[in-house]
């Protein structure tokens, strides 16, 4: 009986740590995430600054369907200053 009690605390503070490394990799990897969609952005920023200048959407649509073969984009959106959306295009 008392090598049962004994075990509770035991299993309440692995269950503890389970939990907690398990949301701190959650944590690092929405991190890592955010920061590859974000070099994704400043990359891709200066590339279509020729098509918003000029109207060319068959521009915008071609190099942003380009780079929608990169590793987990779901979706890419091109917009002009006042927000409107110019492309937009997802796998």
């Amino acid at each position: 009986r008392t090598q049962i009690i004994s075990l509770g605390p035991a299993l309440l503070l692995t269950l503890l740590l389970i939990s907690f490394f398990t949301f701190v990799r959650i944590q690092d990897l929405r991190q890592e995430l955010n920061h590859t969609g974000q070099l994704i952005a400043n990359q891709l920023a200066p590339a279509t600054e020729y098509g918003v200048i000029s109207g060319n959407n068959d521009v915008l649509e071609s190099l942003l369907k380009a780079t929608l073969a990169t590793p987990n984009v779901r979706f890419l959106e091109v917009q002009d200053r006042t927000n409107r959306v110019l492309v937009y295009v997802e796998q």
